[in-house]
């Protein structure tokens, strides 16, 4: 009876130690297939991080989100701002034309500043017109034989190169564009004398340009 009980003993502690030391490989990374990879441990099949290293995932995760949105938006606002140059460019602030009001020709990079012209796609240059009347104030209306190519300029800018001047009425209510540059020994060169432009300021301006007379149009 006795050794009847020891064996049973026996038993029983050898089914519990073999209970126990496989129940152990639930943890491990091989029972799940596909094996997990650190720091996540197999637990029921499953693979499972720890609460730390979730949070950790879960960070990550969040900044790269933020950086994603800032990305997002910072091409949002580069595409603004190339919109919104474009709009200064072809708002009005530039030389106008009663002849021609065309979106503009050229290839936005050289002028040819002053040369005759039918319509603004004859001419090059940022936001390139072909002015054929312009109204200043004070003068009046001048009209422009065969057409004028000019083109968008700032006061200071240089835009429009050795052989050019922006001329910038805006302090009289007039246009700003850039004129071909003269000066009276080379009036015959530069300007289209054989139809009428002169090498002339419109008396308000500092600097001369070709340009027809002031009397034309009835100014």
């Amino acid at each position: 009876m006795k050794l009847t009980r020891l064996l049973v003993l026996v038993t029983c502690v050898l089914v519990v130690g073999y209970a126990a030391v496989h129940c152990g490989d639930d943890t491990s990374a091989g029972d799940c297939n596909p094996a997990c990879t650190a720091p996540a441990v197999c637990i029921e099949g499953i693979c499972q991080t720890s609460g730390a290293d979730a949070d950790a995932e879960v960070v990550v995760e969040a900044d790269a989100e933020a950086e994603a949105a800032e990305e997002a938006e910072a091409e949002v606002v580069e595409e603004a701002e190339v919109v919104e140059e474009a709009e200064v460019m072809h708002d009005g602030d530039g030389m106008g034309t009663e002849g021609d009001h065309g979106d503009g020709g050229g290839d936005g990079g050289s002028r040819n500043t002053g040369s005759p012209c039918e319509t603004s796609a004859d001419c090059t240059g940022p936001s390139a017109l072909c002015i054929t009347d312009l109204t200043v104030p004070v003068i009046g209306v001048i009209t422009f034989p065969n057409g004028y190519c000019t083109s968008d300029c700032t006061a200071a800018g240089g835009e429009c190169g050795a052989d050019g001047y922006c001329m910038d009425g805006s302090a009289f209510g007039a246009p700003r564009g850039c004129m071909k540059s003269c000066t009276e020994a080379t009036a015959d060169a530069d300007c289209r004398t054989d139809e009428g432009y002169i090498c002339t300021n419109f008396v308000i301006f500092p600097a001369t340009f070709c340009a027809p007379p002031v009397s034309t149009g009835g100014g």
